[in-house]
């Protein structure tokens, strides 16, 4: 007999220019635990507003790792 447990329910940001955003909407989906049905978790949905600041932080960002050394491998 499974008995029924309470999931904690998180919501999660996405991760662009150095830091954890919300999506510009502030729109979030449901992520569903596929066994029970549950509610486990909100995902921000993010828009093109969004994909695109996430990009622009992606290409600041690539100037400062190409001046970074390679690591030699022993």
């Amino acid at each position: 007999m499974m008995t029924s447990t309470q999931i904690e329910v998180k919501d999660y940001r996405y991760f662009a220019g150095n830091q954890w955003r919300k999506a510009a909407d502030d729109q979030f989906f449901e992520v569903h635990e596929p066994y029970s049905g549950q509610l486990f978790a909100r995902v921000a949905a993010g828009s093109r507003a969004d994909a695109r600041a996430a990009v622009d932080a992606a290409a600041k960002a690539f100037p400062s790792q190409r001046q970074r050394k390679e690591l030699a491998c022993s």
